[in-house]
């Protein structure tokens, strides 16, 4: 896959790649000069609600670093369920 987007969070411009991540993680936010989140594209690939949930998590850490781990994890699943039980689904070519 290996997509790369550019995004405006919270005023700061975030790269967002979808890439193949080693180890457990299926995603991670990194605060440094270039500040990026990176996604697993195996996850990614899926177009399911955990990816949505993957995506807004990693969203959530870059709106505020200090949240709490599990403050992220439950924002972030709230957020998905709502948002997926609303009908937001994936579209091909998106």
């Amino acid at each position: 896959m290996g997509e790369t987007h550019h995004f405006s969070i919270d005023g700061k411009v975030w790269v967002v790649r979808i890439t193949r991540l080693r180890g457990s993680a299926n995603g991670w936010t990194i605060y440094a000069d270039e500040s990026k989140i990176l996604i697993d594209e195996g996850a990614w690939k899926k177009r399911n609600r955990a990816s949505l949930e993957l995506l807004v998590h990693e969203v959530y850490h870059a709106l505020n670093p200090a949240y709490d781990e599990r403050v992220v994890t439950q924002h972030a699943k709230d957020l998905a369920r709502i948002l997926w039980k609303l009908g937001l689904r994936f579209t091909e070519g998106e």
